[in-house]
């Protein structure tokens, strides 16, 4: 009987290794893309999580809760910052950078706000609003990414669970997540077919005592929209008093 040479049976597993590994570095998960939008947003005596979504004329526009600022537009804190975070190809944080930030608009009864930074931030990820509510269904899989506890740039995964109605806002998603205080302003997304979809805006989350779980509720993609509609009209008012002077 032939005995095997080991070393070609050797080199024969380097190259299976080294194949396999080629072959799970080209099927790069899809949740990753989505870590460089979030940030955390830092006031004294407040803060919490935000998205950012567009960067337009010198400026990075970030998504949040009304609730995460509303220590700074009331006066009671005279700073506001951003910490954004940027990540290398396997999600974790390379390189931080604090930004000051100011206020754009927000609506306090949508719980919902718009600050910017004077500055790119890469990772900045669109908000789309492609239907994604008319398709989702309970047990679909869900992210979320915040800043739980002050630590930034957290993801947690879970499942939409239900629909909710809150007399400010409306119709809200709930989804069972391990997010913690600290996460409202954070994004949501949903995963559609093989893609991440942005749901929503995380708004309040509720833990449950002695349990390893919780849920948290959602602000959907359509309210954003709505959010954001008034934002502009809100825009284009003042652009027409600055022209009529």
């Amino acid at each position: 009987m032939e005995r095997r040479n080991p070393i070609k049976m050797t080199l024969f597993v380097a190259l299976l290794f080294f194949a396999t590994s080629a072959y799970a570095d080209d099927k790069k998960d899809p949740k990753l893309e989505l870590l460089g939008a979030p940030v955390q947003v830092l006031i004294p005596g407040g803060g919490g999580s935000g998205y950012a979504y567009e960067y337009k004329n010198g400026k990075t526009y970030i998504l949040t809760c009304y609730h995460v600022i509303d220590n700074y537009v009331t006066g009671g804190a005279t700073d506001m910052k951003v910490r954004h975070q940027i990540v290398n190809e396997r999600g974790f944080p390379v390189k931080v950078g604090f930004f000051k930030a100011s206020v754009v608009f927000h609506d306090e009864k949508s719980d919902l706000a718009v600050i910017s930074v004077n500055k790119k931030l890469p990772g900045t990820r669109e908000i789309k609003f492609d239907g994604v509510e008319e398709r989702i269904k309970v047990f679909d899989e869900v992210v979320t990414l915040g800043s739980p506890f002050k630590m930034p740039n957290v993801p947690t995964e879970g499942q939409l669970s239900s629909i909710m109605w809150d007399n400010d806002i409306g119709i809200v998603f709930l989804a069972q997540t391990l997010t913690a205080p600290g996460g409202s302003g954070g994004p949501a997304f949903v995963k559609d077919g093989e893609s991440w979809k942005f749901l929503g805006i995380v708004y309040a989350v509720q833990a449950m005592q002695g349990h390893q779980s919780g849920f948290v509720m959602i602000i959907p993609v359509s309210k954003v929209g709505e959010f954001f509609e008034e934002m502009n009209s809100e825009e284009k008012a003042e652009e027409t008093v600055e022209q009529d002077k």
